[in-house]
């Protein structure tokens, strides 16, 4: 069975007010689009924590706290456990058993696999290239940082199978805001796979769109920012051969 299948049929099976309830959150009312609970997350004296039952994509909402995520991240929250961990749990739960790869903790390395596989396939030679002119970069440098050029406009999450959300998910790459599931970065990106975190570095192209220069750079969910200072270190080594290195 395929990743992308298992995170599938884990979240066909999930309830989120069954789940919240096995990890010892007081439920409360049934409303018409969500149950409340207790939220772990404040002080709450009346329940304000929203659990919504969205297929494919169960998720919870704090009205008092604002805070907000994805099943896995009431069971990471809840367990303090890493977000492989959480997710070997929760399928425990809800009775999948998992392949070997994934119970031994390589869930989240094949959810970065997943966002890989959707990069293959939208990668830009085109704006790679002109990166790479326009900060005095060579592209043998930028192919072994195995750097990719996407437009992530055309990430289009509604278009993926649950099972793929839940990988990018997984991989940090979809975050959940105002109670949707979103790319972490937007519009056209050089993305860095860092594979010694397990995450991904987005480098906005257009640093007005994201904000100006203090917003260039984004990052999947847990991802260290100080690795950036290394990728920033490593292109400066590999500059165009007689030409100055710049800040990438």
């Amino acid at each position: 069975m395929q990743f992308s299948d298992v995170l599938s049929e884990v979240l066909r099976r999930v309830d989120i007010v069954d789940i919240a309830r096995r990890l010892g959150l007081v439920i409360g009312k049934r409303e018409a689009q969500y149950t409340t609970a207790l939220c772990p997350f404040h002080n709450d004296k009346t329940p304000s924590l929203a659990l919504y039952r969205q297929p494919g994509n169960p998720h919870f909402y704090c009205f008092a706290c604002g805070a907000r995520g994805g099943v896995l991240d009431l069971v990471e929250k809840q367990h303090r456990e890493s977000r492989t961990d959480s997710f070997r749990w929760l399928a425990q739960e809800v009775g999948v058993d998992l392949p070997d790869g994934m119970r031994r903790g390589q869930a989240r390395d094949l959810g970065s696999a997943t966002f890989g596989d959707w990069m293959v396939r939208h990668n830009r030679d085109d704006l790679l290239r002109d990166f790479a002119d326009r900060r005095n970069l060579d592209m043998a440098t930028l192919a072994s940082a195995n750097a990719f050029a996407v437009d992530l406009n055309e990430l289009k999450v509604d278009d993926l199978t649950p099972g793929e959300r839940t990988a990018m998910e997984l991989a940090g790459v979809l975050t959940l805001r105002r109670e949707k599931l979103v790319p972490v970065a937007t519009g056209r990106q050089i993305v860095f796979p860092v594979e010694a975190e397990q995450g991904f570095i987005f480098r906005a192209l257009n640093d007005s769109a994201e904000g100006g220069k203090s917003r260039r750079y984004r990052f999947s969910k847990g991802f260290r920012k100080s690795e950036t200072r290394q990728l920033s270190d490593s292109l400066r080594a590999h500059p165009r051969p007689e030409s100055p290195g710049v800040d990438p």
